[in-house]
């Protein structure tokens, strides 16, 4: 007998244990097992699974259940399916959903509108599961329960939720992949799900999956938002590698209920929305952030000037610094765009989606995902992002894709949204699911496109607007939100939101008079919103109208008095408008709701400042900085302190570390040319001060200090030109005209030095200087009369003064009054 070879052997022994697990698996199958995959997950557990549909007042069908309405689409459709009907869900997150609109205009929509009309052979039943923020992970658990409604396909548009909400992977970070990967495969099979039964009896088993609650807590509703997410290359691979997990599962959920399945990829939007939040390298120094934000600032400014060669050098310069801030590849790509480089700028919007710590928007790797695990599957796919990018080319030649499709960074517009309806029909007649005719395009086009668009409600869309307008504020996106702000006001006149959005965004843009209107038309439309109180008071004080902005201010924290930023801004209006007592009471109020607040620590330190407790001012500027790293107001309010404590020396260092982080300061250069004056060092503070005038001509103290510097070194043709400057930018500045004045008076310019006084005293009654100067003035032009009325008027501002009194009794002498 002729024996086999030892490799044939071995050939054989394996197709007979393939065989025997093989059968194993059939049999395990027709006893209604199923693999441990098909019913968990292993990455993460679910607190509490709520059911999406539950039985409707209507007898005999499924309706959504209230509950998960804040999350998705009110739909119905009949718990026995009947014969001849198709039913379709479709599945994903926001996008999925019709955000910031609702399943009328979704895909969802227009699809159900569209197969009515190209195959009314059938029923169709196509059902929008869409979750607003859901992830994969949420996805895939919510078709375990759609898989029981009897699906005929699930069309999957899911992967811009990854990163949305918080969750650990514990253990699995450090597992080596290969571990990982192998206990996915064994879960794949029956065989293990019966062994893990088994042993489950036995002993409690540990869980590693993170356990999510039953509905989504998204990090950019909690209080921390953006603060939550960094740079953490681990995280994102587990992420990804999860992703594609999910995704499978959702395939196999699908086949497993007899169900077909269309993938589609995801595009977003790329070269018209700013990535969410930028990171620096580890280990970039202070000075060079700061000379990063220096170069990106003045790019922008290239760019807004229409200089964009300019800003694509600017912005190559700060990316040569720093290759991992989003915002410098974001910005170099807009140049780029600007400047008809478009495939350059498409390479750079990329990077910027990338390199985004908090990435909203569906990375590259989540459409490679999808890509192959559609032709791993077999399964039916629809490349929306390259047929997008197509039509991109067609319409402006390049395939940058950015606002002709995109409502915001992801949302679909609701022609985008027609688009992905009519191209998931065609790949539906593709697979012999829809029989739509051949000219069904010609046809019904037109009339479809009426038809949704006439669902359209003019109020509601308004609302959307104002929602999406209300993210992008909060998610500092206020140049995107100003669009949706305008849009919202034209359908909701007497919505106050829609006032306080604006109020938001004109107070960014430094627009603070319609701020002022903006938040005076929310709160008469709302008077009780604490918010619209507090904001309405920040932009009276922008403005100038401090008393109004206490009124505000109180207003807020009595409608609100755990707000500790209404608290915190209360206190730096009282303390604008004098009233340092109560500045101190308020910044208090805020740290005792939140005790690690480093504005109102800093608030804290300007009321003490301002009373005279200077060694307790530097303790709450400390712990300022403490909290919050490199704050340039804390740090230049310390060194005001230090300058006022006669600590000249310690004020320059600290001002000179401020300069290292940013040397475009003009209020620092001013504070350090204070510093030097009061070290007897003119020169050096000479140069200071041309810089904080250079900077910042706003600086009327930068004016006063130099022309006293310059006339102090009888620098006096220097001083004039200085002065000259100073009251053409300052006309309304009482020291600058009583500079004025003393210099006429040096000329012997009698009459024009008086009446330089006399603009200095209407300017500031209680300048006293000025009034005696004006007496000497007019006694030097023997006019006595008017020195006595002079010096009175410096009496009643400072009756106690005996220098004041003996100069009016000089002067009294000299007018023949020898009795007063």
């Amino acid at each position: 007998m002729t024996r086999l070879s030892l490799s044939k052997r071995l050939l054989f022994s394996a197709l007979a244990v393939v065989l025997f697990f093989g059968l194993v698996e059939l049999l395990l199958a027709a006893f209604g097992i199923r693999p441990v995959l098909a019913e968990e997950d292993p990455y993460v557990g679910f607190a509490s699974q709520i059911r999406l549909f539950e039985p409707a007042a209507a007898k005999g069908r499924l309706r959504t259940a209230r509950n998960k309405l804040a999350f998705f689409n009110d739909q119905s459709f009949p718990a026995e399916k009947d014969s001849g009907t198709v039913r379709v869900f479709t599945v994903g997150g926001s996008a999925t959903y019709g955000r910031p609109f609702e399943d009328e205009t979704s895909f969802t929509g227009w699809l159900r509108t569209y197969l009515a009309a190209a195959d009314p052979s059938r029923n169709w039943e196509v059902i929008n599961a869409g979750g607003i923020s859901y992830a994969s992970y949420r996805v895939a658990t919510l078709m375990e329960e759609l898989a029981d409604y009897e699906p005929d396909l699930f069309v999957i548009f899911s992967g811009n939720n990854e990163f949305l909400e918080k969750r650990t992977y514990g253990g699995l970070i450090a597992e080596p992949q290969v571990v990982t990967r192998t206990k996915l495969l064994l879960q794949r099979s029956r065989l293990w799900a019966v062994g893990r039964r088994i042993a489950s009896r036995s002993q409690r088993q540990a869980r590693q999956a993170y356990e999510l609650t039953g509905e989504v807590e998204e990090l950019l509703e909690s209080s921390a938002g953006l603060n939550y997410y960094f740079r953490d290359d681990d995280f994102k691979l587990q992420v990804l590698d999860h992703y594609a997990f999910n995704l499978q599962r959702m395939v196999t959920l699908a086949q497993a209920a007899g169900a077909r399945v269309i993938l589609s990829t995801i595009p977003v939007n790329e070269k018209d929305f700013a990535p969410f939040k930028s990171q620096h390298r580890d280990g970039i120094a202070a000075a060079e952030v700061e000379r990063y934000a220096s170069l990106l600032a003045a790019a922008v400014a290239a760019l807004e000037g229409g200089r964009p060669e300019s800003a694509r050098d600017l912005a190559g310069q700060a990316i040569e610094r720093d290759p991992l801030f989003a915002d410098g590849h974001y910005l170099l790509g807009r140049a780029e765009q600007a400047l008809g480089r478009f495939e350059e700028a498409g390479r750079s919007f990329a990077r910027a989606i990338e390199e985004d710590v908090c990435p909203l928007r569906a990375l590259a790797e989540i459409n490679e995902v999808i890509l192959a695990t559609a032709s791993r599957n077999q399964v039916a796919l629809v490349d929306f992002r390259e047929l997008l990018e197509r039509r991109m080319v067609e319409a402006a030649g390049h395939s940058n894709l950015g606002d002709e499709f995109f409502l915001d960074h992801v949302h679909l517009t609701v022609e985008a949204n027609g688009i992905l309806a009519r191209v998931l029909l065609e790949r539906m007649g593709e697979m012999g699911i829809a029989e739509p005719a051949p000219d069904w395009r010609d046809r019904i086009g037109d009339q479809v496109r009426e038809e949704v668009l006439a669902r359209v409600d003019a109020e509601a869309q308004a609302r959307a607007y104002k929602n999406l307008s209300k993210v992008l504020i909060w998610a500092g996106k206020k140049r995107e939100a100003e669009k949706y702000v305008r849009l919202a006001a034209a359908g909701l006149a007497d919505d106050w939101e829609v006032y306080y959005n604006a109020g938001t965004v004109e107070l960014d843009a430094e627009e603070f008079h319609a701020a002022v209107e903006s938040f005076q038309q929310a709160v008469r439309l709302n008077p009780g919103a604490p918010a619209a109180h507090d904001l309405l008071g920040v932009a009276y004080a922008a403005v100038g109208a401090y008393e109004s902005a206490i009124e505000a201010g109180v207003k807020a924290v009595g409608l609100d008095p755990a707000m500790a930023s209404a608290w915190n801004n209360l206190g730096t209006h009282y303390g604008a408008s004098g009233n340092h007592a109560q500045a101190l009471g308020s910044a208090r109020r805020a740290l005792a709701l939140r005790p690690d607040f480093a504005e109102a620590h800093n608030n804290l330190g300007k009321a003490l400042f301002d009373i005279g407790e200077l060694d307790q001012a530097l303790g709450s500027f400390a712990r300022a900085m403490a909290l919050r790293p490199a704050y340039i107001e804390a740090m230049e309010n310390r060194g005001l302190v230090l300058g006022e404590q006669g600590r000249f020396e310690e004020a320059i260092a600290v001002f000179d570390a401020i300069l290292d982080l940013d040397p475009l300061i003009g209020a620092v250069h001013l504070g350090r040319g204070k510093a030097l004056l009061g070290l007897g060092d003119p020169v050096a503070a000479r140069a200071a001060l041309e810089t904080a005038i250079e900077l910042d001509p706003n600086q009327v103290e930068a004016f006063e200090l130099l022309v006293l510097s310059l006339a102090s070194q009888s620098q006096l043709r220097q001083a004039s030109q200085v002065l000259s400057l100073g009251l053409a930018a300052h006309p309304e500045s009482p020291r600058l005209h009583h500079f004025r004045g003393r210099m006429l008076a040096q000329q012997r310019r009698y009459d024009e030095a008086a009446e330089a006084f006399q603009r200095t005293i209407a300017l500031d009654p209680r300048l006293l200087a000025a009034r005696i100067d004006l007496g000497k003035v007019r006694l030097t032009q023997n006019r006595p009369g008017e020195a006595v009325q002079a010096y009175r008027g410096a009496l009643e501002q400072q009756p106690d003064d005996d220098r004041l009194h003996h100069v009016l009794a000089t002067a009294l002498l000299v007018a023949g009054h020898v009795d007063e």
